[in-house]
């Protein structure tokens, strides 16, 4: 579906006279174009694909890996890949992905949850591939994560810190030689 040879029909198919009362679970590719009373779930064990038609209702939730939506779906959406909303879609709950698509004009009443995928870790270097406790490293080798202001000098010095990154002589000035230099 994404990038990938479609194959001529869905291993499994809800036709537009269908109507199921319950959950569906199914494994693979679904294609649904009728009514679902009912969660429709993938096996998670297996990779999933859902399309789900223009004509097509779920009134409960839908779970699998690819997500297309062209019909209407009241309930929870989960994609842990990839969801599709076409222009017609409609979806009255909320909608979780790791990537997404979205036509003008689809809707979504609910709220966007977007799943975080795990960075990618580095190798590690000489200098970190020691196991050195944080609270052993001198506090000179250990860079702040975010810009902080440092309880311990007045809030004029900071001030001109900030203003010295428009105009550097400026610090010099009120400050004396930056360490180091």
């Amino acid at each position: 579906m994404f990038g990938q040879k479609k194959s001529p029909t869905p291993s499994h198919l809800i036709g537009a006279s269908m109507h199921i009362a319950g959950d569906c679970h199914f494994q693979g590719e679904l294609q649904l174009d009728g009514t679902v009373a009912g969660s429709v779930i993938a096996d998670p064990a297996q990779p999933s694909s859902i399309h789900i038609g223009v004509a097509a209702r779920v009134e409960g939730g839908v779970h699998a890996d690819r997500i297309v939506i062209a019909g209407t779906v009241v309930g929870a959406v989960v994609a842990t890949q990839r969801l599709e909303l076409k222009a017609s879609a409609r979806i009255e709950g909320n909608v979780s992905y790791q990537a997404m698509d979205m036509q003008p004009g689809a809707t979504v009443i609910g709220s966007f949850q977007p799943q975080l995928i795990a960075p990618v870790q580095a190798e590690p270097t000489a200098s970190s591939a020691d196991d050195t406790p944080l609270e052993d490293v001198p506090a000179e080798a250990q860079e702040p994560t975010e810009p902080t202001l440092d309880p311990q000098q007045p809030l004029e010095t900071e001030l001109a810190a900030e203003q010295a990154l428009l105009d550097p002589e400026q610090l010099v000035l009120e400050r004396g030689p930056r360490p180091g230099t």
